[in-house]
């Protein structure tokens, strides 16, 4: 009998959980926080990636150097020279960049990959690429240069090796800069008898006439590679971020490479890019293997420069936005529908609880409810065995009744 207390009887209802959001109250609005700190997910291969960073050096290096090798027989000058690398990465930008990103150079990669704008991991097999693809494109220069150039029968002639020399990269009296014919003027002029003090008159007074020459050391070299290396690479992370809305890159890029070569040429022969400066050395020999490590590690330094200083001063902050605010009250219902739905609930819980309550007590018989009704019996038969002997006495009293 007491399960029967304890268990729901057949005309409890099920009540259904009501439809309130317990959540707590939000304080403060719902924020997304992103920072550009890596590369998305490239949408073509790795090995796609590797091709085109191989052609688009390839190019670079074939048009550049080129221009470099046959320029100087031929007289096209430095600002030819110059143009024709930065037309090339125009192109090759265009063509490919939307595969790899058109870097086509170590200096490039390393510093976008610092910048967070490349994937580490990408990092060498770029640098390879790159390498072979400015080796393969000096292959074909020198498979396409005669053995002897500027050849004057019994008198001059220049080797395939020492073109090379002239379109590699160097400092000192290997720099473009310098002319060793005014020093062999002047101790020409030395050699006749004159002093050193007559020959800088004659030169102040216009009789002799001294070619210009600069003596460019390592450290020179080194500084202005760098310098030069981080202002382009600077301008690669500008006009690709984001927040920039040229739609021209390309030509943007390339005219700011021939902007440096021309600075950096007469000093170094400009190299701004490894993959060109060992390309080059590859078929020149002699002395460009020595002074080699400048012009890789200059640019790789210019580009690691850059890259710091846009990650320090110009790469986009956080980016908050607020989404939306939204206080949930856990009080109250939605609306006066669902308060109504709820109310009805409440109700009908409380009065099977109550039903349940009442039919509990009605069957309960033991304890003092039970006791209590025995002597209330007990009272009821006293009070009829009473009012009987009463009947009794009275009657006798009386007698029998007369008869009619």
């Amino acid at each position: 009998m007491t399960e029967q207390a304890a268990t729901p009887t057949a005309d409890a209802q099920e009540i259904p959980a009501p439809d309130v959001d317990t959540r707590e109250p939000l304080a403060e609005a719902i924020f997304i926080a992103s920072e550009e700190t890596a590369p998305a997910p490239a949408s073509s291969g790795i090995f796609a990636r590797l091709g085109a960073e191989f052609f688009g050096t390839f190019l670079l290096v074939f048009v550049g150097v080129g221009a470099a090798l046959f320029g100087a027989v031929l007289g096209m000058g430095q600002l030819g020279v110059a143009l024709a690398f930065g037309i090339a990465l125009m192109a090759g930008i265009s063509a490919v960049g939307g595969v790899s990103g058109g870097h086509f150079n170590p200096a490039v990669t390393f510093g976008l990959t610092i910048a967070g704008r490349a994937s580490w991991k990408d990092l060498l097999p770029y640098w390879g690429s790159q390498v072979l693809g400015g080796a393969f494109a000096t292959l074909v220069l020198w498979a396409v240069t005669p053995n002897k150039v500027n050849v004057i029968d019994g008198i001059s002639s220049t080797s395939r090796a020492e073109l090379f020399r002239a379109a590699s990269n160097g400092f000192g009296t290997h720099s473009p800069g310098f002319d060793s014919s005014a020093a062999t003027q002047v101790a020409g002029y030395l050699s006749q008898g004159a002093t050193t003090d007559q020959i800088k008159e004659a030169v102040e007074a216009g009789q002799v006439t001294l070619n210009p020459s600069m003596d460019i050391s390592w450290a020179n070299a080194l500084i202005i590679e760098a310098i030069a290396t981080a202002v382009f690479v600077a301008i690669i992370l500008a006009v690709t971020d984001k927040r920039a809305t040229i739609k021209f890159q390309p030509i943007v890029i390339g005219l700011t490479l021939s902007a440096v070569i021309a600075v950096a040429m007469p000093l170094t022969n400009a190299s701004i890019n490894p993959a060109r400066s060992i390309s080059s050395v590859l078929f020149a020999g002699g002395w460009t293997w020595g002074q080699l490590w400048v012009f890789v590690v200059a640019p790789l330094l210019g580009g690691a420069i850059a890259a710091l200083f846009y990650r320090g001063f110009a790469a986009p902050r956080p980016e908050i936005v607020v989404i939306e605010e939204v206080a949930f009250d856990t009080e109250a219902p939605a609306d006066e529908a669902d308060a109504a739905d709820v109310d009805a609930a409440a109700d009908a819980a409380d009065e099977a609880d109550a039903a349940d309550v009442d039919a509990a007590e009605g069957i309960e018989v033991d304890g003092t409810n039970a006791d209590e009704a025995v002597a209330s019996e007990d009272i009821v038969e006293v009070v009829d065995q009473e009012l009987a002997a009463e009947e009794q006495d009275s009657s006798s009293e009386d007698g029998p009744a007369p008869k009619a």
